[in-house]
């Protein structure tokens, strides 16, 4: 009888664990599956480019801004990892999105002003992506975590983009 009792505590304790993971699975659309996936590695690409820029940058307003791309991203990444763990979603293994792939070898061959340009120029069309991403979450996401995260971001990366234009239009 115990045995039985056990077991059957188990099987429950299994059938309610299953029907959670299917109610979270069912939440999630493609559109925030996809919403995951690109912030991820847009936060991941932010903060490799930043600490490049850290160890290359000579303009003092340069690195004042990767440091606080260091900062808001380790956060928001910290804060994304705890919702697709809760959430039972898988992240991607990439560290880099396609744009900062491809261009953290050229920044890797420049340095001083020419570094400074460019990285800080770069981070305007990086950050209005991530703006698209997160906008298109909070209309078309069906995850209240997800949108409530891209909700709690999105005037953050508005910011970036406009300290990254305003930077921008002074060092050129």
């Amino acid at each position: 009888m115990k045995n039985l009792l056990a077991f059957g505590g188990l099987a429950l304790t299994l059938l309610f664990t299953a029907c959670t993971k299917d109610e979270n699975d069912d939440n999630l659309t493609a559109q925030d599956k996809a919403f995951v996936r690109d912030i991820t590695l847009s936060n991941r690409s932010e903060i490799s480019l930043a600490n490049l820029a850290l160890a290359k940058a000579t303009d003092v307003s340069v690195r004042n801004f990767a440091q606080m791309m260091i900062t808001d991203h380790t956060m928001a990444e910290t804060q994304m990892t705890e919702i697709a763990n809760n959430i039972g979603v898988s992240r991607p293994a990439d560290s880099l999105n396609a744009m900062a792939a491809s261009l953290m070898p050229v920044l890797m061959g420049l340095s001083g002003k020419s570094f400074d340009s460019a990285y800080i120029v770069t981070q305007i069309p990086a950050h209005d992506m991530a703006r698209s991403i997160t906008q298109e979450e909070i209309r078309s996401g069906n995850n209240e975590q997800l949108r409530n995260y891209a909700q709690t971001m999105l005037p953050k990366i508005q910011m970036h983009l406009t300290m990254a234009d305003t930077i921008a239009k002074r060092i050129r």
